[in-house]
């Protein structure tokens, strides 16, 4: 009895089809595990950690960067880098934490741990940075590929030539053939040193940079540029903090309004309007008049009681009047200095400067009026927390 086998070709072909079939499924797993580890976006997080000659807390940028990494997405690519050290060292800017997802919470503890030393590496930082994009893994997103550089100087403190740090700069990003999306955030920079760290940006083809002064609206232009909807530079709306916040309240329940005022400001209150002035001097008293130096006065009248227009062309020069919107009541916002005293008994002395807001709500008609002579100590401070409480604080109640 004899055994027929397959011919030998036949047995290999059969072989070499599953092996075919193996490799192909196993090209076909890696490419879509590699697919699937290419993030939509990847933003390297450059950290400046040298010295503040201001003496300012690293702790608000620490934190504010954590804030920004937890508020990236998920599946984005994050990295930690930092630069500040001497000039001559190549460990003046290093990289903290690799790029990648789900890097946020590394970041946010990582960031903690640095100290502020040495100089201010800009330069060094900005080209590391760049290198760091150069490789082919980790990977680059395939949307946008962003530089955050969060500093707190304008310039290098290895080379004091902006210029050839901006050229520098220019060089190395053309040099990668990166697309790359800079996006500059000075924290408290000082304002002799914002035009070079504006040239940097415009160098590196960014925005201009975004000038931060507290830690909270940091934190926001920060959270924003970790949020990259699109590749393309768009300017960043920075929140504007309300100068007024911390103000003293007050509220006059009889005449229908409320407003802030600066906390050392005095305060007089009477049956038909309200005094306030920064010295005891000018609270005139409850003698309503405004025949007597002041600083601020609030009053309410009824319509037909009221003086409405600008100020006297023969007694007054340099007159203005504005279009103004307070607390959503449109009304005027009268100016004007005194150039000849006119014969009633304590009127304003020539080169007082005068301001006077009309609004009519409420069925009546409210004026907030500012008098202070323009040589007076401190008279453009005084009158631009007049106008800030009138425009930041100043609303109509029932």
């Amino acid at each position: 009895m004899s055994i027929t086998t397959g011919r030998p070709g036949s047995r290999r072909r059969r072989f070499l089809l599953i092996v075919a079939v193996v490799v192909v499924a196993a090209l076909a797993v890696g490419t879509v595990l590699v697919v699937r580890a290419i993030p939509d976006y990847r933003t390297a997080l450059l950290v400046d950690t040298s010295t503040d000659p201001e003496g300012g807390d690293f702790a608000e940028v620490a934190a504010a960067v954590g804030a920004a990494a937890q508020n990236a997405a998920d599946d984005d690519a994050l990295s930690l880098r930092r630069f500040g050290g001497r000039c001559d060292d190549v460990g003046n800017t290093a990289q903290v934490v690799g790029a990648g997802t789900g890097r946020a919470p590394e970041i946010v503890e990582k960031v903690r741990t640095l100290t502020p030393a040495g100089e201010s590496t800009l330069r060094a930082g900005v080209l590391a940075a760049i290198d760091d994009f150069a490789g082919r893994y980790p990977f680059r997103g395939r949307k946008g590929n962003r530089i955050v550089v969060i500093s707190r100087h304008g310039v290098d403190g290895c080379d004091p030539d902006p210029a050839a740090v901006a050229r520098t700069i220019q060089e190395r990003v053309e040099k990668a053939g990166l697309a790359l999306d800079f996006r500059f955030v000075g924290y408290r920079v000082p304002a002799e040193q914002r035009p070079a760290l504006t040239q940097l940006a415009s160098a590196a083809g960014a925005p201009e940079p975004v000038f931060p002064e507290t830690a909270d609206v940091l934190t926001a232009v920060l959270e924003q540029l970790t949020i990259p909807a699109s590749p393309d530079a768009a300017p960043v709306a920075i929140p504007t903090p309300d100068p007024t916040a911390d103000w003293t309240p007050y509220r006059s329940t009889r005449h229908g309004y409320a407003l802030r005022h600066p906390p050392d400001w005095l305060v007089e209150e009477c049956e038909t309007s309200l005094w306030l002035a920064h010295t005891r001097d000018l609270l005139p008293g409850c003698l309503g008049t405004d025949y007597f130096f002041y600083l601020v006065w609030v009053r309410s009248e009824a319509a037909d009681q009221a003086y409405t227009g600008p100020y006297n062309a023969e007694t007054h020069g340099d007159i203005e009047v504005r279009d103004v919107t307070v607390d959503g009541v449109a009304g005027k916002r009268h100016s004007a200095v005194v150039v000849k005293e006119d014969d009633l008994i304590g009127r304003s002395a020539v080169g007082t400067m005068v301001v006077r807001y009309v609004l009519q709500a409420n069925g009546r008609v409210y004026t907030i009026a500012f008098e202070n002579h323009r040589d007076a100590p401190g008279a453009a401070d005084l009158l631009e927390k007049f106008d800030l409480m009138v425009t930041k604080s100043f609303t109509f109640t029932a």
